[in-house]
């Protein structure tokens, strides 16, 4: 699993030597509310369509 540096807020999570920062951070934290609230829902929906595949339920 990859992880950002900056996401990983002090859990045990050791990233990479070759972590970047994630890029969507500086770009979401510009957003408006309405954009945001966007950005999140196609971002859940995404992980509900994975979660789905994975599990394989319909």
């Amino acid at each position: 699993m990859h992880v950002y540096p900056e996401e990983t807020n002090g859990l045990p999570v050791s990233p990479t030597a070759d972590a970047q920062a994630d890029p969507n951070l500086a770009i979401q934290s510009k957003l408006s509310e309405t954009q945001s609230d966007a950005d999140r829902k196609a971002a859940d929906q995404c992980v509900a369509e994975a979660a789905q595949q994975v599990l394989g339920r319909s």
